[in-house]
């Protein structure tokens, strides 16, 4: 009796034990998760939010190299939306957090160093260190989102973005064609070349991160590459993309700063491009690109843009709008384009042959036309 006794005591005292345990992390709500790892939210040390954001190990990396959804962001989400909180200085933990183990850890930090002012000199020596002998694709993705406009002044970044293009992971590959086409990484050498390779990538989708972003780059080499997928009926999805970088090369709104001959001639001759039985060459998209000016710019752009005609532009748009066979999207998006870039007698004698319409699509041009007159006044 005395040891069934001391048995079943036993027992109690383990289930004891196990009940006033910690909880397993995935049983924890965020609130629970600060009160297990902070002990004074209005003064939070370094090494309570290392402890904190080290909990992110626990989470998963889905397929699409995202954090599945968890405490430890909601988390840190609440403590760094509350006035009352004093987080430690970043560079009091973030060096510690690249030493981690966990790629989630390692991943989730990095993207802590971005700024709309860039990244500051330290943390970016920091995250060199830790990106040097980096092998998991989640950080990897991380890094190129984080530090993708640092590759034009850090030789070493740079050298990791055009690695990070030959990423057997298209998530990754998809994030440098974005990251690397931008004006920040006009003088990365190999930039220009590696966002032409991109494409010809075998996921659809980073080749249009590619053709989106390339313009960015204002190298006139991107031009021929877009123009040869712009003749290609077969890749009109990627049309808008393509168009859209050339805009950018010669409209560059807002800014109204590049002015590109040559990837103005591309973009109209795009746009005169009528393929019969496909509705969507030129596309709705690719139409209305350039829809819109900064007025404060626009006139000291237009002294220097000397190939911008708004005579050929009302012309082009003209022909776009009275074509029955062409999406009625592009057709309203040219009668925009008339009221943003023409003047207000091109525009007038634009309503006779808008009036005579009588297609099935008609009244959305004829809704789009009304619409736009009181802009002139």
């Amino acid at each position: 009796m005395k040891k069934l006794l001391a048995l079943l005591t036993a027992g109690i005292m383990v289930f004891s034990l196990a009940s006033c345990g910690e909880k397993k992390y995935e049983e924890m709500t965020a609130d629970e998760l600060i009160a297990s790892t902070i002990k004074d939210k209005k003064n939070i040390t370094a090494e309570e939010y290392i402890k904190l954001i080290s909990t992110l190990s626990n989470v998963k990396i889905n397929d699409e190299l995202e954090l599945e959804e968890n405490i430890t962001t909601e988390a840190i989400e609440k403590l760094t939306d509350d006035n009352d909180v004093k987080l430690p200085k970043e560079s009091e933990y973030i060096e510690k957090l690249f030493e981690s183990n966990a790629p989630q850890v390692r991943g989730y930090s990095v993207s802590l160093i971005t700024s709309l002012f860039g990244v500051n000199d330290k943390n970016l020596e920091a995250a060199k260190k830790m990106l040097k002998n980096e092998k998991d694709n989640y950080v990897i993705y991380e890094a190129v989102a984080a530090l993708g406009n640092e590759g034009g002044r850090d030789e070493e970044i740079g050298e990791f973005l055009l690695n990070a293009a030959k990423n057997d992971n298209a998530l990754v590959r998809r994030q440098v064609a974005y990251r690397l086409g931008s004006s920040w990484n006009e003088s990365l050498e190999g930039a220009v070349e590696t966002e032409i390779e991109l494409m010809n990538d075998k996921d659809a989708e980073v080749r249009k991160a590619a053709y989106s972003n390339a313009g960015n780059l204002n190298d006139e080499r991107v031009i021929a590459p877009i123009v040869e997928m712009l003749n290609n009926e077969a890749e009109a999805d990627f049309h808008p993309s393509g168009i859209g970088s050339l805009v950018d090369m010669w409209y560059n709104y807002p800014f109204h700063e590049k002015t590109s001959e040559a990837a103005y001639r591309a973009t109209m001759d795009y746009l005169k491009k009528f393929v019969p039985g496909n509705e969507d060459i030129p596309a709705w998209d690719a139409v209305s690109s350039f829809n819109v000016k900064n007025k404060d710019k626009f006139a000291a752009w237009r002294a220097k843009a000397t190939y911008y005609n708004p005579a050929e532009i009302a012309e082009v748009m003209t022909a776009i709008i009275v074509n029955p066979e062409i999406n009625w999207l592009a057709r309203t998006g040219a009668v925009e384009e008339m009221a943003i870039h023409c003047t207000k007698e091109q525009y007038e004698a634009l309503g006779a042959a808008v009036n005579g319409l009588s297609d099935d699509k008609a009244s959305f041009v004829k809704n789009e036309y009304e619409e736009h007159l009181g802009d002139f006044e």
